[in-house]
This record gives C-alpha cells, structure tokens and sequence, in this order.
C-alpha cells in the first residue's frame, strides 16, 4: 500500500545539476529539458531512420538461444525489425543477487513507461530493454549485497570483465543469504531461483539473463549484453574517431565549460581516450601519449594506424569507457529513452555536445524511480513521535530535529538582540575609555563561551527527556537509511520478496513513472 509521495526536489538526494534539470533551470545553451509526453513524437520521428534492426534482432535471439522466453519477450523482439518500433532503456553492472533494490525499480521504471507509451501512442510500438554493462570490470562493487543489515560477499578477486566472471563459489553466498533470510515466506522460492541461475548458467551474463527474465520476463523485459562482436563493428566509426579527434574529451569539455559558472559537480571526467583494449580476459585501459597509444600500465604501445588497423579487424577487442557507453547503447538501439539515477542523469547531460557531433540522436533522460518499502511497525514508532514519512526526507533538517522544532524542544541562545546588546556595550565602553577596547571585547566573548555551553547542557537534558522518542526515531531512520545510505542503494531485494506477497507487482504499481517523486510504500 502506498502511503506517502515525496517530490525529489524537496530533498537533498540530487546533484544540483540533476535537480536544475528536474526542474528545467539548466542554462539555455545546454539545451536540455525534463521530459514531457510531447516530447515523445518529436523523439519517435528522430529514430525511425534506424537501420540495424535485422542484425539486432538476430543478435538477440542469438543471445536468448538457450533460454525459455517468455511470450511477450518473444513478440517484444519480434517486433523490433518493424520501424515502428522503439526501445525504452535502462542499463547496470551486473551484480551478484541482482544488487542493491535499485536495479529492479530502475528495470520496472522501463517497462511501465513502455506500457504507458504504449497506451498513449497506439500506432508505434514500445518496448523496455535492460542493457548488461557486462564489460565493467570492479569486482569489488558488485561482489556483494547487504539483506537484514549483513553483508553477503561473493569471494571473487579477478578483475576481468563482469559478464565473463565465472559463477563458481555463489554457492557459498547463496547459503550465507538462506542463513540471513531465516524461514520465511518465500525464502525457498527465491534461493531456489538464485541455484538455478548460479549452477545452470556459468558466467555473470548468463546467470543475470536468467534471473531478469524468470522474475521481470512476464513484463517482457528484452536482455541485451553489449559484448557482442556484432554491436562492436557498427561502433567502428566511433572507435576510429575517437582515436582520431579525441571527440568525446573536446566536446565533454564545451559542456564542463556550461558548467563550472554554476557550480555543478563534474560527474565524468573525459580522458584523451576513452577507450578499453580486451585482452585474455582484462580490461585494459587505453592511453594516447603524444602520437602513441599506451596499454594503461604496460609498455606495449600502438601507433595511430596500428590502432585503426586493430578496430577495423578486430573491432570486439574494444570496449567503451563510462562515456562511451551511452555511445554505444544509443547507436545499436532504436531508442527514445534512458532511464538512469542521478549520476548516471548527470554523466549523460555532459555528453550532449558530443552526440550533436557524431549525429546520433540525443535520448530522453528521466530520472529513475525512486521507492522506499517501509512496514506496520516502523509506521506504528512514526505515529507515536507524531512525524511523517515525510518528515525523514526533508530537505531542511533531520528527523530528530523536526520533531523537536514540532514539540518547541529546541533551544538556542543565540540571540540578535543579545548580539546587538553586547556590540552596544562594547562601544559604550569605548566611548568612555578606549583603553578598555580589548577588555570589553574578551567579555563579550567570554559571555557568548559561557552561554554556548549553557546551551550545550540544555540540549543535552531535552534529549535524555525524550530519549524514548528519539530512539524509535533512530530506528525508523536506520529502517529507511541503513548505513547512512538510501535504503534503496543498500538492501537486495530478495529481503523484501520473502515476505511480501506479489513484490514485483507492488513496485511496479507504486512507481512513479515522471521520475520526479519518491513513493514510500508499505510492504507488510
């Protein structure tokens, strides 16, 4: 049950360059605004020169051809070879478990905006695709996930691209995760969901293919791993010019230029190459050093022509970098669409003069949905303080101190009348005598010493006063912040599904398509 909706803009999750862009303040000349439904035609007429819509649809089958799919998988790739067809995408690292619950409401994000689309737009035909980032190569970022405050760890140390990372020893991770779930609900359901993905299928890619498509496949979500030697030839023009012009470095820097008048935190560096080299196994960061090309931390070096020469026979040795990427997503797909979080939104923003450049249509970008489960009891400890959900995500203050601002519990002695009293008294004094400049103003100083601490006593006794309330607020906090984080950036899913009948169904009907608010919904 959905209990509260919170605008993003009212609290302090975003960038202030996503939240300028969420509130359409970004400056004229980026010329990037939110989305709105009018948008669309406008983006559809933009993509219907598509022409790779054979070879992927090929590609696809290719890389489903060992799975069951699901019937409205099957008619959503069917219909990609139409040009009325067009994708709504969003895209992650491949993590073990899924990762943090953010992927699967950023994956339902996608395919309730399809929907949508395909309600409203009855002639052309929308389709949701999650993209594998399966080439990221930090291990340490997807090799665990945190389900009632413990942490689950996948024990794998290669650094080698996700996708290729073999599955042996998850079940060492599946077992710790049984352990955590304790005997729930639904807890056999989805361990056993978890040993068929991790014994049956013997990469990351594989695996996360397989649990996308049991658990979000009814929905017709269409998989799509960007290691493909097929998807890499048609990026061979970009390759070259990357390697030619630097083009992704020169124009990220004309937006950085839009950017630094305003203060907005540069989420993306360029490099002068933002280009990867696949080899036995590693990922291999590129690096142009006057008119060579270096194996990050090696001393193998190419020439210009050597480089050019490699992308032209083997261009599947190449991976895009984290600017690259939308590059890359944005040539092989027909796509209107990219759902992202804020620091995927900001990254993207940077890239628009970059894609001008290179002719590739410039998707829209909306923010992810954002969802915050709660349950009877934590609502029960928020009723009893007399707060709301709310009340946790202001942008204004904490918790704690809503509630005490609430109950007339905060105590300042800081005072502007005090202020100017104590400036009055010091001038008086040196009207008389100026020798007494220097006394006057150690007294003054000494009383605002004396009444600070005074204030630090006070505050302390209202706390102890009401240390009831304000531990039930430090649980609800926790509850909504583990680790000081957003509950949605920590917990996996599966601690959640256990308990909750039709989970998937209850994200998909709380999200917020917009991207613009946060639904607080009530598992249990």
């Amino acid at each position: 049950m959905q209990i509260a909706e919170i605008p993003y803009i009212q609290t302090s999750f975003l960038p202030k360059l996503v939240k300028d862009y969420l509130e359409n303040k970004l400056p004229i000349e980026w010329g990037s605004t939110y989305p709105d439904w009018k948008d669309f035609e406008k983006k559809i007429e933009q993509r219907k020169s598509f022409t790779h819509r054979e070879l992927l649809v090929q590609m696809i089958n290719k890389q489903y051809h060992s799975f069951v799919l699901h019937k409205k998988v099957k008619h959503n790739i069917k219909s990609l070879q139409e040009n009325t067809t067009f994708t709504i995408t969003t895209g992650h690292q491949l993590c073990l478990f899924l990762g943090p619950l953010y992927v699967v409401y950023k994956i339902l994000h996608c395919i309730k905006l399809a929907n949508e689309l395909n309600k409203k737009y009855k002639s052309y035909h929308f389709v949701p695709v999650f993209w594998m980032a399966s080439e990221d190569h930090d291990t340490q970022e997807i090799n665990h996930v945190f389900v009632k405050g413990e942490m689950i760890k996948w024990n794998v140390s290669e650094s080698i691209p996700a996708g290729k990372l073999s599955t042996e020893g998850i079940e060492v991770a599946i077992e710790q995760l049984r352990k955590s779930l304790g005997l729930q609900q639904h807890s056999e359901t989805i361990i056993s969901l978890f040993k068929e993905a991790y014994s049956n299928y013997k990469n990351l890619a594989q695996a996360t293919r397989y649990l996308i498509n049991e658990l979000l496949g009814s929905y017709g979500i269409v998989v799509i791993d960007g290691d493909e030697i097929e998807f890499k030839k048609i990026l061979k023009p970009i390759f070259k010019k990357e390697i030619n012009e630097q083009c992704i470095e020169k124009n990220v820097q004309k937006a950085i230029q839009h950017m630094l008048p305003h203060s907005y935190k540069i989420q993306a560096n360029p490099r002068n190459c933002n280009i990867f080299w696949l080899h036995e196994n590693q990922r291999i960061r590129i690096e142009k050093v006057e008119d060579k090309f270096y194996l990050s931390g090696t001393n193998q070096a190419f020439t210009k022509e050597e480089i050019l020469n490699r992308i032209d026979e083997t261009p599947e040795k190449f991976s895009p970098n984290v600017l690259m990427r939308p590059l890359y997503q944005e040539t092989v797909l027909p796509n209107l669409v990219n759902v992202g979080g804020a620091a995927e939104t900001a990254y993207w923003l940077e890239l628009t003069e970059v894609f001008k450049e290179l002719n590739i249509p410039f998707p829209l970008l909306f923010l992810r949905a954002s969802v915050i489960l709660t349950d009877e009891k934590i609502m029960q400890k928020i009723k009893k303080t007399e707060l709301k959900v709310e009340d946790f995500f202001s942008e204004e203050s904490g918790p704690e101190r809503r509630y005490l601002q609430k109950n007339n519990l905060v105590f300042k002695t800081e005072n502007p009348l005090l202020t100017a009293f104590l400036e009055e008294l010091q001038q008086n004094i040196v009207h008389i005598d100026a020798s007494l400049e220097t006394s006057a103003k150690a007294t003054a100083q000494k009383i605002k010493n004396e009444l600070e601490q005074l204030e630090k006593k006070v505050q302390r006794a209202i706390k102890l006063k009401n240390e009831v309330q304000l531990e039930q607020i430090k649980k609800c906090k926790e509850k909504f912040f583990p680790q000081n984080k957003m509950q949605e950036r920590t917990v996996n899913f599966s601690e959640y599904f256990v308990n909750t009948p039709h989970f998937i169904d209850c994200i998909y009907e709380a999200i917020d398509v917009s991207g613009k608010n946060i639904a607080v919904l009530k598992c249990l």
